[in-house]
């Protein structure tokens, strides 16, 4: 029994750390200058959960809509990003007209970007934070944070392209020309601005040549002599 007496007082201790504050009813201006103080000291676990403090004590407060998107910031700071998106997404859910959902969009867009893997796995982070920057950027055209992601945006687009196009040539490699085909027609189709549409042109009029369409493989000639006359892939097809 006393062992047990020990037991429970460690796990009364250990719940109520620097990392795990004990709560007890409170003001949110006491609440968000805890959470702050957290915030400088770097403990963002803390900072966290005392910013969700706000929205449990205080629902119809002005600051809990705040406090769920610095939750979500803590969260982020913390490399705690399904914590962090979960946090987002809540806030944008309940808060959909809120002056700060432009900052809201483009921290989870960031979190995604901070995820994207080598162009050989998967690429949902890629997707998400592609997505979440277009409808950013489309909602709030003027937003100070939609500069920010006009270059990553395009960084994107390219990037996705480079991962069909990674598929494609492994597909042509492999002689398997009607699933490549249908890759690099991907690659147009969706991405048409992208840096991997004169290879795209190129690989296509390639594949054409060598499943004896002539013609076919003549149009994606011409596309590339009109529009990428410089191109080295331009060069190229003439060999063919």
């Amino acid at each position: 029994m006393k062992k047990l007496t020990i037991l429970l007082s460690l796990i009364l201790l250990t719940a109520c750390g620097p990392d795990r504050p004990e709560y007890k009813e409170r003001s949110v201006e006491e609440i968000y200058a805890q959470a702050q103080e957290y915030l400088d000291d770097t403990n963002w676990n803390a900072a966290a959960m005392e910013f969700t403090e706000i929205e449990r004590q205080h629902p119809e407060s002005e600051m809990a809509a705040q406090g769920m998107y610095m939750t979500a910031y803590a969260y982020f700071k913390g490399d705690k990003h399904v914590e962090a998106i979960d946090a987002l997404d809540h806030f944008l859910k309940l808060h959909p007209a809120h002056k700060n959902v432009d900052y809201a969009l483009y921290l989870k867009s960031m979190i995604y970007y901070n995820e994207i893997s080598d162009v050989r796995r998967e690429q949902h982070a890629t997707i998400e934070a592609l997505k979440t920057m277009e409808l950013l950027t489309e909602r709030f055209p003027k937003s100070p944070y939609t500069k920010n992601v006009e270059a990553k945006i395009i960084m994107l687009k390219n990037y996705l392209a480079g991962k069909e196009m990674f598929i494609a040539r492994k597909l042509l490699k492999e002689e398997n020309h009607l699933a490549a085909l249908k890759r690099f027609q991907l690659v147009l189709t969706t991405f048409p601005k992208s840096i991997m549409r004169e290879e795209a042109l190129y690989r296509m009029a390639e594949i054409y040549t060598a499943i004896h369409l002539p013609d076919q493989a003549a149009v994606m000639q011409k596309l590339l002599e009109i529009n990428h006359p410089d191109s080295k892939w331009t060069k190229k097809v003439k060999e063919l």
